[in-house]
C-alpha cells in the first residue's frame, strides 16, 4: 500500500499529467480510501488554479530560447575541440559560481513557494470529507450569488460555494431563495441551478435534482447524459433544456435539441419548443407546443464569469472532437399493419470470432407518431455469445394496427462494456389472413 507521504510528494505530478499508467493507478487507489490526501488534491488544485488565474496576463507568447543566444558573446571555438568550448561556455551560463547567483537561481522558485503557501492559509482550510470512492474534478462554479452552499461527496458538512471552486464527482449543491449557482462540467455542459434547488452532481454525465429547478445546455460528446428526479428519468441527446421539480412534480422543456423523459415503462420523446410533465401519479403526458424560451427566460440571467471560465477550459475541459451520440439513430421499422410478436436485432460480430463484454441497452419502441408502446431492458449479457450476431426479442404483447414503428437503443454506460457496431432491427410480422 502506498504511504501517504509518496502521495503528498506525488500531488503537483498528478495535477499536471506527468504520472506514468501504473503509478496514477496507485495514486487514485490510494485516493480513493483517503480522506486526508483526497482534500490534500482538493487544496492543491485549489491554489494552482490560483497561480494560473494570477500568472495568466504574465505568460510569455514566445520561447526565451532565441532572445538569450542573441545576448550571448560570439566566441570561437578551438579548431582541435570546437563542441567542448561551446558547452563549457553553455555549462557556466546555466550554472553561475557566484554566491549570488545560486540565490538568483532560487527566488523565482521559493517565490511561487511562498505565493503557494500563503493562498493556502487565506483561502482554504483542513477539513474531512466522506468516502466516496474515485475522487478526479470534472467541473468548476463559474458563477455564485447568494447564500449557495455544497458538501462535498453529498456528506452532511456543507460550505459556502464560491467561484472557481472545483466540482468533484459526488458533491452536493443547494440553493436558497434569491440566491443561483453556475457550474461548468466535462463534455462540456453548462449547470444554472436556479434559487431553493438541491442538486446531486454524481458525475459529469450523470446528475440527480432533489428540488427546485436546473438548466443545461449538453455538448454532444459521444456519450448520454441523464438528470434523475423523484418524478422521472431525462435521457438528453445533447440539447438546451430545463428541468424542474415542484410540489412532487417534475416538468422538462426542450429550448433545442431532443429529450427523452420516462418513469417506469411509460416514456415520450420530446423536441425543441414542447414540454411534458411527469405529476404525482406517475404517467408522462403527451408533449405540448411551448415558448421554450420564455419558459427558460430566467436561465439567461445568470451569466458565467470569464475568469472562471478560463481557469476551467485550461485546467479542467478535456478536449476532445464532438460527436452525435449513436442512440440517436431511429431504426424504422415497415410492419404493413400486421401482428408484431418479437423483434430481431443483428449487429456486426467480433473480427476473431471470441465472445465479448457488451453493456446494457434500452429498447423503446413507439408509433410512427411518437406515442410510446414498448420499453425492454436487455442485458449486455445477452449479447455475449462467442461469434453471436443476433438476438430475437419476443413480445408480451403483439403490436398491431400499425403500419411501422419506430426502435430506438440506449446504451447504458454505467453498466461498462462496449457498444454493439453496425446493428440493424427487423420484426416478425404475421400478416391478417385476407377472407
Amino acid at each position: 500500500m502506498v504511504s501517504c507521504t509518496r502521495v503528498d510528494n506525488a500531488l503537483q505530478a498528478y495535477v499536471d499529467g506527468e504520472l506514468g499508467d501504473s503509478d496514477r493507478a496507485i495514486f487514485e487507489q490510494h485516493l480513493a480510501e483517503c480522506g486526508p490526501c483526497r482534500e490534500s488534491l482538493r487544496r492543491q488544485q485549489h491554489a494552482n488554479a490560483a497561480l494560473f488565474a494570477a500568472f495568466s496576463n504574465d505568460r510569455l507568447g514566445s520561447p526565451l530560447r532565441h532572445r538569450v543566444l542573441a545576448h550571448l558573446p560570439i566566441m570561437e571555438a578551438a579548431p582541435r575541440d570546437p563542441v567542448s568550448v561551446v558547452d563549457q561556455i553553455n555549462e557556466r551560463a546555466k550554472n553561475p559560481r557566484t554566491m549570488w547567483g545560486r540565490v538568483g537561481k532560487l527566488m523565482p522558485a521559493a517565490a511561487v513557494a511562498i505565493l503557494l503557501f500563503v493562498t493556502l492559509v487565506l483561502r482554504y482550510s483542513v477539513m474531512e470529507t466522506p468516502d466516496v470512492g474515485p475522487v478526479s474534478t470534472i467541473g468548476m462554479v463559474t458563477n455564485a450569488l447568494g447564500t449557495a452552499l455544497y458538501a462535498p461527496g453529498n456528506g452532511p458538512l456543507a460550505q459556502d460555494a464560491e467561484l472557481q471552486d472545483f466540482v468533484m464527482r459526488g458533491d452536493r449543491f443547494e440553493t436558497h431563495q434569491g440566491s443561483f449557482l453556475m457550474l461548468a462540467l466535462t463534455g462540456p455542459t453548462t449547470l444554472k441551478i436556479g434559487p431553493s434547488t438541491r442538486v446531486l452532481v454524481s458525475d459529469a454525465r450523470n446528475i440527480s435534482l432533489d428540488y427546485g429547478r436546473i438548466w443545461l445546455d449538453v455538448g454532444r460528446d459521444g456519450r448520454l447524459f441523464q438528470v434523475h428526479t423523484p418524478r422521472g428519468e431525462v435521457t438528453v441527446f445533447g440539447t438546451c433544456f430545463t428541468v424542474s421539480y415542484v410540489n412532487d412534480t417534475t416538468t422538462v422543456t426542450v429550448e433545442r435539441g431532443e429529450v427523452q423523459v420516462e418513469n417506469g415503462d411509460a416514456f415520450r420523446v420530446l423536441d425543441a419548443g414542447q414540454q411534458t410533465v411527469v405529476p404525482a401519479n406517475g404517467s408522462v403526458t403527451d408533449p405540448v407546443d411551448v415558448n421554450a424560451r420564455a419558459e427558460n427566460s430566467w436561465a439567461r440571467l445568470i451569466m458565467p464569469d470569464p475568469t472562471a471560465v478560463s481557469v476551467f477550459n485550461q485546467r479542467i475541459q478535456v478536449k476532445s472532437p464532438a460527436g452525435e451520440i449513436p442512440s440517436r439513430a431511429v431504426y424504422v421499422v415497415d410492419t404493413y399493419g400486421g401482428a408484431v410478436s418479437s423483434l430481431r436485432l443483428y449487429w456486426q460480430p467480433r473480427a476473431n470470432g471470441g465472445a465479448a463484454a457488451f453493456c446494457t441497452y434500452d429498447l423503446y419502441v413507439s408509433g410512427a407518431g411518437g406515442e410510446p408502446i414498448v420499453h425492454r431492458k436487455i442485458e449486455g449479457s445477452a449479447f455475449a455469445a462467442r461469434g453471436a450476431s443476433s438476438l430475437d426479442v419476443p413480445l408480451d404483447t403483439p403490436i398491431t394496427g400499425k403500419n411501422s414503428i419506430e426502435v430506438r437503443l440506449v446504451p447504458d454506460y454505467k453498466t461498462g462494456g462496449d457498444e454493439l457496431e453496425e446493428v440493424e432491427v427487423k420484426a416478425d410480422v404475421t400478416m391478417n389472413e385476407r377472407s
